[in-house]
C-alpha cells in the first residue's frame, strides 16, 4: 500500500509513504538495478521535517486508487496565526 499526502502547514512538502508485508518484501523490491537508478536518488532528496501530512492519494493492492479532497482551508496559503480575514 502507498500513500502521497502534503504538508497541512506548508504545501510545497509532501510524502509518499509505503506500507510492506515484511522486510523481506521491502527488501526484495527495493533490490532492483532499476529501483536502485531510479528510487534512491529520491530518497537522498528527503527532508527531515516535522509536521503534519493530510492524505491525498492512496493506493492499496485489493481497493486500488482512492482519493481525497484536500481539507485545507481555500485561504491557507495566505492566513497566518492571529490575523483575521474578515477584518
Amino acid at each position: 500500500a502507498a500513500v502521497l499526502g502534503r504538508a497541512a502547514d506548508d504545501a510545497t512538502l509532501w510524502t509518499l509513504t509505503t506500507r510492506w508485508d515484511s522486510a523481506g518484501s521491502y527488501r526484495r523490491a527495493l533490490g532492483s538495478f532499476e529501483v536502485k537508478l531510479s528510487a534512491v536518488p529520491l530518497m537522498y532528496r528527503a527532508v527531515d521535517e516535522a509536521t503534519a501530512f493530510e492524505e491525498l492519494l492512496a493506493w492499496d493492492p485489493d481497493a486500488g486508487l482512492v482519493t481525497s479532497q484536500p481539507s485545507r482551508a481555500p485561504d491557507a496559503g495566505s492566513a497566518a496565526p492571529g490575523s483575521a480575514a474578515d477584518r
